[in-house]
Parts: structure tokens; sequence; C-alpha cells
């Protein structure tokens, strides 16, 4: 079983399995986090790579007052930041994770269909708008919103859940 404390001590002392252990359980929640942010699939691997690399080199600055992956993904998060400012490029947020090399037609209703999305998320009582940005937008795990909001990871799922049939309901009203 994955053992934070132990897996972040063990990268202080430079055991090659911390490091490996980090990657196997965060990649693809990191890689997520920067397509939702980075549109070019290569830079995204570059920065994916980058923010991995970053975190081993200051590993010993990680203080465990927060989680593990909150500052993993901070530093993920800054480092598009940096990419986004030194391109000098900003997308809007209801254009993000539009598929690139569609037809215009094709791109038209992909960003209908994801302002859709957005404007029922938003229509959602407070609580499952919470959990289901948690979850689907920020990439986090059950058990860390149930860590953040004090519940057992059950429970965080079943309001996903829940959330996610309020979601469809409300889509399948537009459609």
């Amino acid at each position: 079983m994955y053992d934070e404390n132990k897996t972040v001590d063990a990268m202080r002392t430079g055991q090659v399995w911390a490091y490996k252990a980090i990657i196997t359980r965060y990649y693809s929640r990191m890689m997520a986090m920067i397509r939702s942010m980075i549109y070019n699939e290569g830079d995204a691997e570059i920065l994916a790579v980058h923010t991995f690399e970053d975190a081993f080199i200051e590993i010993n600055r990680y203080r465990p007052t927060h989680k593990f992956s909150t500052w993993l993904f901070s530093i993920g998060r800054n480092n598009c930041i940096d990419y986004l400012r030194t391109k000098q490029s900003y997308v809007p947020i209801n254009e993000r994770l539009l598929p690139f090399e569609l037809s215009p037609e094709e791109t038209m209703i992909a960003k209908e269909r994801r302002e859709a999305v957005c404007s029922a998320v938003e229509s959602l009582p407070a609580k499952y708008k919470y959990f289901i940005r948690e979850h689907y937008f920020n990439g986090l795990q059950f058990d860390e919103i149930s860590e953040r909001n004090n519940i057992n990871s059950s429970t965080a799922r079943v309001i996903v859940m829940r959330g996610r049939e309020q979601l469809k309901k409300h889509l399948n009203r537009e459609i």
C-alpha cells in the first residue's frame, strides 16, 4: 500500500523506487491537468517531465503540512503558468480541452458541448458543483477530496456520482 510519508522520505535519500512510485501514481493526473492548460501534446509531456524533475530536485523544500500531491500539482500549475507567460498566449476557459485538428464544424460542435457542460455544472447545487469540479476538472481522486473535506472516500464518491446523475439529467433536457 502507498505510504506518502515513507515515499517522500525515500525520495529525500535518493532511493530510485520512490521516484518510480511518485511518477507511477501521479503522471496521468499530472498530464490531465497540464493538458487542460496547454494544448500542445509535446509541450505538455515536456512540462510534465519538467514538473517531476523540479519536485525531485526540490524535495527537501517540501513540508508535510500539506499533502505531497498538492505540493506536486502546484509545481505543475506554476510551470504551466510560466510556459503560458513565455508563449504570451491565453485560452479562455470555455475553449479549453477542445481537440485540435478538427474541421470548423467539428470545432464548433465541440465548443458548444463544452459550453453546455460548463453551464450544466454551474447549475448544480453548490455541494455537487464543488465535488464535480474537484474530481473531473482538477483531477483529484476520491481519497484526496475526502481528506480535504473531512469525509470518507465512499461519501465523496457517492456525491460525485449523484452530481454526475444530475448533470446527465440537465444535459438531456437541453438536447
